[in-house]
């Protein structure tokens, strides 16, 4: 695909071809999933399901104590989906313990023919070290599912966010997990190696609403670089590309009416959608 891509962009100047942003982030949470730690906890975590959902008993037992919730639900991928059933569990901790040392789930393991199994499930949800591993999962997995969820609400172009969204995921997970760096590694060798463009670079430099927020960092040598490359892409002439940088910077020194109050405030009301 990335071949065919490359090709069309040779033979049609004005063309940008990009990867599915949903799949790329989608294998940066599949790489994330196959660190042993958080491998370990999905693993630990998807056994309590699979035990749950493998007798209507448990299930019913396991739902009069979450108030009838499930622990899984679909998601927009199959990692994703992992997330969530691991988060599902961590908002349900507390549910899950009195669950386990309930006279019925007692009752239950002793005369089932799973019960060396439902002992393992007991330990499990009794550990308060498999619910520390179980947060760091969700502390690593959140941004990136975040920003999976909206770029598939397809209520409007994501080109001009996705650059700031992986940056705010990667400050999310700095926030949260002091060993953040190799979290960071994983998403940087997706990003470099698979999804990132210039057009991504320069889609973020130009969204207006990024640009009134001035809560992003725009003279970087690498957003810089992209809209450069972006603007000789689609206009050969140096005359015409020193001119459309030099509306550029009008408009981000915010001169003249670029730089009146209302017209900021009416421009991130706008690609807010609000």
């Amino acid at each position: 695909m990335k071949a065919a891509g490359e090709q069309l962009m040779k033979k049609r100047k004005h063309l940008f071809w990009s990867p599915c942003v949903a799949h790329c982030i989608d294998l940066m949470l599949e790489d994330i999933g196959q660190m042993k730690s958080i491998k370990d906890a999905i693993k630990q975590g998807r056994r309590i399901t699979s035990f749950t959902y493998n007798s209507d008993k448990v299930v019913n037992l396991m739902k009069t104590y979450t108030n009838n919730r499930e622990l899984l639900r679909p998601d927009i991928t199959r990692f994703a989906t992992e997330f969530i059933a691991t988060e599902s569990l961590l908002g349900h901790t507390t549910e899950l313990k009195r669950m386990c040392t309930s006279n019925e789930w007692h009752k239950y393991t002793s005369s089932s023919k799973r019960r060396e199994e439902a002992t393992e499930v007991s330990d499990l949800i009794l550990s308060e070290r498999f619910w520390k591993r179980v947060q760091q999962v969700c502390a690593v997995m959140e941004p990136l599912v975040k920003v999976l969820k909206v770029i598939n609400q397809d209520k409007k172009s994501t080109l001009p966010i996705i650059y700031e969204a992986i940056e705010r995921a990667k400050m999310a997970i700095e926030i949260v997990v002091k060993d953040y760096q190799k979290y960071w590694d994983i998403i940087d060798d997706r990003w470099y190696r698979q999804l990132h463009q210039h057009l991504h670079a320069a889609a973020y430099f130009l969204n207006p609403a990024l640009q009134c927020s001035g809560t992003c960092e725009f003279n970087t040598r690498e957003v810089r670089r992209g809209l450069k490359e972006v603007i000789k892409r689609l206009e050969p002439d140096l005359e015409v590309q020193a001119k459309a940088m030099n509306e550029i910077n009008t408009i981000v020194n915010k001169i003249g009416e670029f730089g009146r109050a209302l017209a900021i405030k009416e421009v991130a009301r706008s690609l807010s959608g609000s």
